[in-house]
């Protein structure tokens, strides 16, 4: 079928093939692209904002259960009150609050 073409023909319907699949694979990138996008946008704006909320709050626990120790380990008043400062901060109770 294709020998009874001329070349210009047979050269034509090559390129015309060639910018077809082409485009093809430009619809492809460009639709794997914007999924890419939204996984990206999905990480930044909802999951690391989660995960460093979560590292701070074991950040805080380490925190209390340390001063919990420490308060229960000293035998100085000073100390103890200063241990008990130390996780009222860490839970981020106001000691106003806590003591009325």
């Amino acid at each position: 079928m294709l020998k009874n073409l001329n070349i210009g023909t047979r050269l034509a319907l090559g390129f015309g093939a060639v910018i077809a699949l082409l485009a093809v694979i430009m619809t492809v990138a460009i639709s794997r692209l914007a999924h890419l996008d939204y996984e990206i946008s999905l990480i930044a704006d909802d999951r690391y904002p989660k995960v460093t909320q979560a590292n701070d709050v074991i950040d805080n626990i380490n925190i209390i259960a340390g001063s919990m120790r420490n308060a229960l380990l000293v035998s100085s008043p000073d100390a103890v009150q200063a241990e008990i400062k130390r996780i009222d901060e860490a839970r981020g109770i106001d000691r106003k609050e806590h003591t009325s």
